[in-house]
C-alpha cells in the first residue's frame, strides 16, 4: 500500500524531467539525493540570509519542544513579530534547546531583498522550469521547532533541506488521523489525534532530511516535521489537475468559517 524510496533515488538514475517522468507516475514519498548539488540556495548560510532579509517582518512561533509522546498544540505556543534578518542572526548563536523559535511559511514573494541570489533560483532541476522563487516558501527554526501534523489541500510538495537536519513522520491519505479544521488555516487540515502514540507512530514513515536532500510528498499525505537542530529549508507546492475539486471544497469551508466567526458575540457584548 505504501511505497518509499530512501537512498536509492539519486540523480544518475533519473532522466530529465524528474517530476513528470518519475514522481507523478510513482506517486510515492521519495527522498531525492544529489539533485541540488549545484543549486543556488545550497550556497546560502545564516549570514547571507540575515543580510538578505534584514528589515522584513515575519511571525515567529515560540514554544516547548516535544520530547515525549505528545505534540504541543498551536494554542500552547506564543507568537511574536520579528525582523527576519535579526532572527537569522539570533539562530546563529542560539543553543538553548528548552525553548524553540520558528519562522515558518514565509513566502519569498513577500520578501523584498535586493540580493540577486536570493530571488534568482528556480526548480528546473526537477523539470519545473516555470516555478521560481515567487512560488517558493522559506522555513527556519531552532532545534525542536516543528510544524504540527497536517495534510495540504492542494498539489504535492517538494521540500529542500538547506541547513541542518529535519525529522519527518508521514502517513498515507487513507489513514484516519482525526482530520480537523481547528485551528483554521486555509489549505491545511490538521490531525486531532496524538500521532506520537505508538499505534500511530509505528505506522508512520520516518525520514530525516539532511542538507542537499529533497523530500517529495505526494498529495494529501499527512506529515509532521521537526527540526533536529537549527534548520533552514525551502519548498514549493506543485499544482495538479485534481486541485480544482479541492479548491471548491476549500472555498465552501472558508465561507462556513467566516459565517461562524460573524455569528460569534463580540467581546464588547
Amino acid at each position: 500500500m505504501t511505497s518509499f524510496y530512501p537512498a536509492s533515488l539519486n540523480r544518475c538514475a533519473i532522466e530529465d524531467d524528474l517530476f513528470n517522468t518519475f514522481l507523478i507516475k510513482k506517486n510515492c514519498v521519495s527522498l531525492l539525493k544529489g539533485f541540488v548539488t549545484d543549486w543556488v540556495p545550497t550556497l546560502w548560510d545564516l549570514d547571507f540570509l540575515a543580510k538578505c532579509t534584514l528589515g522584513q517582518t515575519v511571525t515567529v512561533k515560540i514554544g516547548q519542544p516535544y520530547t515525549g509522546n505528545r505534540v504541543p498544540s498551536e494554542s500552547e505556543c506564543s507568537f511574536k513579530q520579528q525582523d527576519l534578518g535579526e532572527f537569522f542572526r539570533f539562530l546563529k548563536t542560539y543553543e538553548d534547546n528548552s525553548t524553540f523559535y520558528y519562522a515558518g511559511y514565509t513566502h519569498f514573494a513577500m520578501l523584498n531583498s535586493t540580493a540577486q541570489q536570493f530571488h534568482s533560483f528556480d526548480w528546473s532541476w526537477a523539470g519545473l522550469r516555470d516555478i521560481g522563487s515567487s512560488k517558493s516558501t522559506l522555513w527556519a527554526g531552532s532545534a525542536g521547532s516543528f510544524t504540527p501534523c497536517h495534510k495540504d489541500s492542494y498539489g504535492c510538495n517538494l521540500h529542500a533541506q538547506l541547513i541542518g537536519c529535519k525529522e519527518w513522520l508521514l502517513w498515507p491519505p487513507e489513514y484516519d488521523l482525526g482530520p480537523t479544521r481547528l485551528p483554521y488555516e486555509e489549505s491545511s487540515t490538521f490531525s486531532s489525534v496524538d500521532v506520537l502514540d505508538k499505534d500511530y507512530k509505528n505506522s508512520a514513515l520516518k525520514i530525516v532530511t539532511t542538507p542537499g536532500e529533497v523530500l517529495f510528498i505526494p498529495k494529501h499525505w499527512w506529515h509532521l516535521a521537526r527540526n533536529l537542530e537549527t534548520s533552514v529549508s525551502i519548498n514549493t507546492w506543485i499544482e495538479l489537475p485534481t486541485d480544482s475539486v479541492d479548491r471548491l471544497q476549500e472555498a465552501i469551508t472558508r465561507l462556513l468559517v467566516c459565517g461562524i466567526k460573524r455569528s460569534e458575540p463580540s467581546q464588547d457584548g
